[in-house]
């Protein structure tokens, strides 16, 4: 359900927050927030700014995101990566994906909006209950920011701006993986794709490795733990967490046991 407050329109300055990494089995969560304003929305537009799924080429994205940073102004942006250590610490402790991307979100809104004090609004794509981004904003002291979250955000280039800041970020440190591990770990969650290279990692730093490398909670963690002679009870306890039904989910974010 859409947060309950005035539509904003296009030309509005406000602030959009997007993510990248939610769906990828391999890397962190990734969360950013991006100024715009109708003076520099041409701008954005003119440096190749759009959805970050519409840009094919992963050197492009980190060329317009550089460009997108310089354009609002690095005051007006914030990136926030959490690394899949403390992503699956969080997870086990939250059980709950969406509280979790409210929060990064609404911390990312409110660094941005530190450069844009003037700036009362903020745009987000819809996940779950969308007063959620609101409700954390407010408890973050910031109850006076209006949250919209719609579905199809990234239309709006202030969004657009803030998918392509997280798709760079993810992209950096998927790199930083791939340095570390020396294994090129793929991105999405294809299972035929990731759990072979899972399985790899596996033999080479153990099980307890994939606690720092992928989310332990998506369900393909089974297959290749299996594949590789384990199970989640190799790993420590943050990695033996699944992800719960979606009612579970429901129920814990209310409360509900």
């Amino acid at each position: 359900m859409p947060s309950r407050v005035p539509s904003l329109a296009v030309s509005t300055a406000r602030v959009g927050v997007d993510e990248s990494g939610k769906g990828d089995f391999f890397g962190p969560l990734v969360v950013a927030a991006a100024y715009a304003d109708p003076d520099l929305e041409p701008a954005l537009r003119a440096a190749g700014v759009k959805d970050s799924k519409l840009v094919s080429s992963d050197r492009l994205a980190l060329e317009i995101a550089d460009a997108a940073t310089e354009i609002a102004g690095a005051a007006r942006v914030a990136v926030l990566c959490v690394p899949c250590g403390p992503y699956n610490r969080i997870y086990a402790r939250e059980r709950n994906l969406n509280r979790m991307l409210a929060a990064a979100h609404a911390r990312c809104i409110a660094k941005a909006l530190e450069g844009a004090p003037e700036c009362r609004r903020a745009v987000s794509d819809q996940f779950g209950d969308g007063r959620a981004v609101a409700a954390a904003l407010a408890a973050r002291g910031r109850p006076d920011v209006a949250v919209e979250s719609r579905p199809r955000a990234e239309s709006d280039v202030a969004v657009a701006a803030a998918s392509l800041l997280a798709r760079a970020r993810f992209l950096r440190e998927m790199e930083a993986l791939r340095d570390r591990f020396g294994i090129d770990l793929p991105k999405g969650a294809t299972t035929g794709i990731v759990v072979p290279r899972a399985v790899e990692l596996v033999r080479a730093f153990g099980p307890a490795a994939l606690v720092d490398a992928c989310k332990c909670h998506f369900k393909t963690l089974d297959k290749a733990l299996a594949a590789a002679g384990f199970s989640r009870a190799d790993l420590p306890p943050e990695g033996r967490v699944k992800s719960l039904p979606p009612s579970a989910a429901r129920r814990r974010a209310a409360g509900v046991r």
